[in-house]
């Protein structure tokens, strides 16, 4: 009896070897779709990150180039300072003021003076006059290749063609290249911002308590009649990939490709000021370059005694918090407020339906 037991048992052990084949399928069917949908996942991530990285390359276009007009109007600043300080120096060489009248040979009064040390003084500040006044030329002409090519038309122009060099494989490994497994179109067209969004701004000084303290407040103005060509420039991209599954077919279960899409706009703004005051700050310590120089030091010409001709952009140093600021006013005083453009993310607008070739066949 014992024996025909253990054979019985021994026949009912084989029943449970389908209930594990069913498992290990339905394991396996699991885990096909888990990793289908994680491609899918994985790719539509893909797809945001390229559309925002593209969106915001191409923004740099106007911004990059707003803020080389920045630099440029910096640069013709502080020769238009140089060169107002000149004139007013050799002016001053001219009636034997400012120092030179004191040096040998005397300056005199009403006489030609053509071998006074006045006259080497007017020699010496007109050369650095001319120098001054030729970089500014060459500045002026800087600002002015930047502005012709500044334009709405000039920029779209050039969005197009990067992304038609992106498209075609170009630029794929490039330091400036984006990634190649998706085609990007340029939807829709750059939209300018509407003249109404943009205003003056009214700048208002309160001296509290006297001397030279106290608060300035900005606050919308009038409506500002700005250059459409100088307002921020919005656009939309699209990045798209028709993604064939790693894992297409697995038994009887074929996955189709699916299609994935990053949309992204952006548009630019300033996003940084600085108030610069040349001349009464310097380069930090561990600079590679200029450790502790002066930003903009005076400039004296070579002079060897005690003159009022020297150049200098500083001397006024203000202590801001918020929107207070304190001064003393000790002289003449070169200061600067630049804004720096730059790329930020805009929302896109509306829906958008891929047209026909316009995604990128990959394998996943």
């Amino acid at each position: 009896m014992p024996e025909l037991n253990r054979r019985a048992r021994e026949c009912e052990r084989g029943q449970t070897f389908p209930i594990w084949i069913s498992s290990i399928v339905a394991g396996l069917v699991l885990l096909w779709f888990t990793l289908d949908y994680a491609s899918t996942i994985k790719w539509q991530v893909r797809a945001q990150n390229a559309a925002d990285a593209a969106a915001a390359s191409l923004l740099s276009v106007q911004t990059t180039r707003w803020n080389e007009m920045e630099m440029t109007l910096y640069s013709l600043g502080l020769d238009e300072w140089r060169i107002r300080n000149l004139i007013d120096a050799m002016t001053a060489t001219v009636h034997g003021a400012g120092g030179c009248g004191t040096q040998s040979p005397a300056w005199v009064s009403g006489a030609s003076n053509a071998n006074s040390a006045c006259a080497v003084a007017y020699g010496k500040l007109r050369t650095a006059f001319l120098a001054a006044l030729t970089r500014y030329t060459n500045e002026t002409r800087v600002l002015q290749t930047i502005q012709q090519y500044d334009t709405l038309a000039d920029e779209t122009s050039e969005v197009n063609a990067i992304i038609a060099a992106q498209n075609s494989g170009k630029l794929c490994g490039a330091p400036n290249g984006w990634d190649c497994n998706f085609t990007y179109t340029l939807a829709p067209t750059p939209v300018l911002q509407t003249r109404s969004q943009v205003w003056n701004i009214d700048q208002y000084y309160t001296n509290t308590g006297g001397g030279f303290f106290g608060y300035i407040s900005y606050q919308p103005g009038t409506q500002a009649l700005v250059n459409s060509n100088f307002l921020p420039s919005r656009l939309e991209i699209v990045a798209c990939a028709k993604v064939t599954p790693p894992l297409a077919n697995f038994a009887q279960l074929h996955a189709q490709p699916f299609t994935a899409l990053g949309r992204a706009g952006a548009t630019a703004v300033a996003a940084v000021e600085e108030w610069l005051q040349p001349g009464s700050f310097s380069f930090p310590a561990n600079d590679p370059k200029y450790p502790n120089q002066v930003i903009q030091p005076s400039e004296d010409y070579g002079f060897t005694y005690p003159n009022a001709y020297a150049t200098t952009f500083g001397g006024n140093l203000y202590t801001a918090s918020g929107t207070v600021f304190t001064a003393t006013v000790t002289g003449e005083e070169y200061s600067a407020q630049l804004p720096w453009w730059s790329p930020i993310p805009f929302p896109p607008s509306g829906t958008y339906t891929p047209p026909s070739g316009a995604c990128k066949t990959v394998q996943g």
